[in-house]
């Protein structure tokens, strides 16, 4: 068996539960009894509504009502309040996509995670990857993934962006672990943008650089459902190369490689108390699902601006 996952994983470990014992440390001990005699003896500060009594009952009895939903809307930051019926039917809407989910008759969790932590002793017992590493990526008690909606309340008809809640989901740690070595790579893309502050930056520097001609043009361009719309086989490929671009190759490409392949593979959800299994693309709460869409987007704008004869002057 080659050997997929050599060296230490040091940020993938159980917490810490020990706690050093009194008397050890004269002067510790004197400020930790300080700073307990100053939270008993502290004042609570008084906090002051921010909305009116008639507001606030409103809000109660919003909280209490089933037939309303209440989320953030998938842009601009409003909460968007919608029937909860809506709210189901548009899910329901997205689910009969047999190209990218798959009805489950059960909760398919306990399989699944039995497979992983089949997989993960296998590279246990070939010494591939360490006894801590091996523990923290097997979830305990790992639950399906749960979907959700975010509505576009600027489009027509106020369609859901979809998501799967990765959280405690068997593949979570899995998926924690290949991001963790995704991140790096994705910030060496020549389109590259951190976040806002990064952005504007990056703008500053272009004003500093060149001096824009009145007919230069700004193009944007939309990717429609970029997550569940990547081939696995693509995106596998684009990732194999990137990963084989690192100066260090450890964790090996074959090993990070296989992980997201059964990050894709056993991304199991719930919706409105039926089960599914995404059989297409990657869900978009999983921890590694950004890196992974960035690095195949960045190989897709490599293959599109090699072959077009009009270049841009800057893509990110």
């Amino acid at each position: 068996m080659p050997s997929y996952l050599p060296g230490p994983f040091k940020k993938f470990h159980h917490p810490k539960s020990w706690t050093p014992q009194c008397g050890r440390n004269p002067v510790l001990d004197t400020y930790i009894l300080f700073i307990n005699k100053l939270i008993k003896e502290s004042t609570p500060k008084r906090i002051f509504d921010n909305i009116t009594r008639e507001e606030r009952k409103a809000l109660f009895h919003l909280q209490q009502r089933t037939d309303v939903i209440i989320k953030p809307a998938d842009k601009g930051g409003a909460v968007v309040a919608m029937k909860s019926c809506d709210y189901i039917e548009e899910g329901m809407r997205q689910l009969i996509d047999t190209n990218t989910y798959k009805p489950l008759e059960t909760d398919a969790t306990e399989d699944l995670n039995k497979e992983i932590k089949n997989m993960v002793e296998k590279y246990r017992s070939f010494n591939l990857i360490e006894e801590t590493t091996a523990d923290i990526l097997v979830h305990p008690k790992p639950g399906p993934g749960r979907f959700d909606m975010l509505p576009k309340i600027h489009k027509m008809n106020n369609p859901g962006r979809p998501t799967i809640s990765g959280n405690d989901a068997a593949t979570e740690r899995l998926s924690l672990l290949v991001d963790l070595h995704l991140q790096p790579i994705v910030q060496q893309l020549p389109s590259f943008v951190k976040d806002t502050c990064h952005f504007l930056q990056i703008i500053e520097k272009l004003n500093q650089t060149y001096t824009f001609d009145d007919d230069t043009l700004l193009a944007t361009f939309d990717v429609t459902s970029l997550h569940t719309n990547i081939p696995h086989d693509d995106g596998l490929m684009a990732l194999s190369e990137a990963l084989n671009k690192r100066t260090v190759k450890k964790p090996s490409t074959n090993g990070l490689t296989n992980f997201a392949r059964v990050i894709f593979k056993f991304n199991n959800f719930t919706f409105n108390g039926k089960h599914y299994l995404q059989i297409r693309g990657t869900s978009t709460g999983t921890p590694m699902a950004p890196s992974y869409a960035n690095i195949f987007m960045g190989k897709l704008e490599d293959y599109i601006l090699a072959s077009s004869n009009i270049k841009p002057l800057v893509w990110l």
